[in-house]
């Protein structure tokens, strides 16, 4: 009587051990299944960046380059839109309207200010419709001598950590490397002056800060920051506006109307200041009459004073 018990226990242990034995060899054959796909999604993403960073460079229409350090003031910027468009580039010191020929490039020339200068460039078709817009940046360096550098991210801080900072730039997310001789100019404040000197390199910038990261950058598009400006007051902001329309009457008092892009009725004023342009010569303010094409370049408010117009 007492072996049938036996041999029931026998089989139980076997059963338990078969059904473990089974779940790991499953658990590895899973696991085996995965890998593989794994490694070829991080290998695939890692491709995926490589193409990023390499489309970016081949996309830049731009010669110098958005976001190159240069050292000298004069500059002549070239670039490719489309054939026989008219080209604006401006800031809110500078404003120059051109026209690309029939390959479609076109050449101006501008001047830098010492320190990061931020231009946009708008193109518009013959008929003032607007294609499309483009923000790129320029680093005026003009004692850049030697240093490695030759790149500029410049943007609000994304993210920090520990050494690496995630700069939200009008191309993207960029990121920057600091080490110990990275140079850091901050405002000054009497909190920050007080951290050890063990602090990260880092430690005196803060998320939303207004960062412009100057250095040599890889092929990934890593950036090894040589120096890093902060700013919290006085932001980088565009303060020049800018409407290609057709003039909807003849000026009196000093003041004129145009539609914007929403078919919308905007009234301008001309200040003292304002430059009038007519066939790339100086012209009068009497030339801004009525069905007249012209581009706009304006300070946006409640009288929309003109800066310059280029009359077409």
């Amino acid at each position: 009587m007492s072996s049938k018990p036996a041999v029931a226990s026998s089989l139980a242990r076997i059963v338990i051990f078969l059904l473990i034995a089974a779940a790991f060899l499953y658990l590895m054959y899973w696991l085996w299944q995965r890998q593989p796909r794994l490694n070829k999604e991080i290998s695939q993403a890692k491709k995926n960046d490589q193409v990023q960073s390499n489309t970016e460079e081949k996309n830049s229409t731009f010669d110098p380059k958005e976001g190159t350090v240069l050292e000298d003031a004069q500059i002549k910027l070239k670039g490719e839109v489309g054939a026989n468009s008219y080209v604006a580039v401006y800031s809110n010191d500078y404003r120059q309207l051109t026209r690309s020929n029939d390959k479609g490039t076109f050449e101006t020339g501008i001047e830098l200010s010492d320190g990061l200068n931020i231009f946009e460039v708008s193109e518009y078709s013959q008929e003032l419709k607007k294609v499309g817009n483009k923000t790129i940046m320029y680093y005026l360096l003009s004692a850049k001598g030697k240093l490695a550098i030759d790149t500029v991210y410049a943007g609000n801080a994304k993210n920090i950590f520990d050494n690496l900072l995630t700069i939200g730039t009008q191309d993207g997310e960029k990121k920057a490397r600091a080490s110990k001789p990275t140079v850091i100019v901050a405002p000054s404040d009497e909190e920050e002056s007080k951290k050890e000197a063990t602090a990260s390199v880092l430690s005196g910038v803060r998320i939303g800060d207004y960062v412009i990261a100057l250095g040599k950058k890889d092929k990934e598009g890593l950036l090894s920051a040589e120096r890093i400006e902060i700013l919290r007051e006085n932001k980088p902001k565009a303060n020049t506006r800018i409407l290609a329309t057709i003039i909807a009457g003849d000026i009196k008092s000093n003041l004129f109307r145009g539609k914007d892009e929403a078919n919308k009725v905007l009234e301008f004023s001309i200040a003292k200041t304002t430059e009038v342009v007519i066939n790339s010569q100086k012209g009068k303010n009497e030339d801004i009459k009525k069905d007249r094409k012209a581009i706009i370049f304006f300070e946006g408010g409640d009288k929309n004073i003109v800066l310059k117009i280029f009359l077409i």
